[in-house]
């Protein structure tokens, strides 16, 4: 056999190698889901939203798969088919942040101000390390006209993250005007 022949008998088995690969990892959990991730930050909400469906019939316990296409469907505006999958989420996984942060989100949105904000506590109350429960907090609180509580949100989100120059500088411009 000539050098070029085994050269091509060689790439074709690396081709069929890779296709097998490619396949084997098409059944696993996590392929649909990936997939969905992909289409997501590409814009393509209709395409994931699929992925994200394919996923929760390979697996109806992915917490994941239930927030992401919630998520989804807040990209599209469909606000009860989001509220309907972080609540499925939240079911499967009680002690699942996100999901209680994005129903938050939602609730915001929807004018639905109580309900944001306990569902931005529990999410603080699960983990108090992330930043946007609190930010989102301290948003609510001023636009209701509680600028205690606002101030104290920007606190703790200070002190999670000191080196967010922008949120302490946005901090000193809202509470000095109300210091005065």
């Amino acid at each position: 056999m000539s050098f070029f022949k085994e050269l091509l008998a060689l790439s074709v088995e690396e081709g069929k190698a890779a296709v097998t690969e490619y396949l084997k990892d098409k059944q696993e959990d996590d392929y649909y889901l990936n997939l969905g991730y992909t289409y997501s930050s590409s814009g393509k909400s209709n395409k994931a939203i699929k992925c994200y469906k394919k996923a929760i019939e390979k697996d109806p316990t992915s917490k994941l798969a239930y927030n992401c296409l919630g998520l989804e469907y807040y990209f599209l505006g469909d606000n009860l088919e989001a509220i309907d999958n972080f609540e499925k989420s939240i079911e499967i996984d009680p002690l699942f942040s996100s999901s209680y942060d994005n129903l938050a989100n939602v609730y915001y949105d929807m004018g639905l101000t109580d309900d944001a904000i306990k569902n931005y506590k529990k999410s603080i109350e699960i983990d108090p390390g992330i930043e946007d429960p609190y930010l989102n907090l301290a948003n609510i609180y001023y636009h209701l006209g509680k600028i205690s509580e606002s101030e104290k949100a920007f606190r703790k989100l200070k002190e999670i993250n000191p080196e967010k120059y922008h949120m302490v500088k946005l901090e000193e411009i809202i509470f000095d005007r109300f210091n005065k």
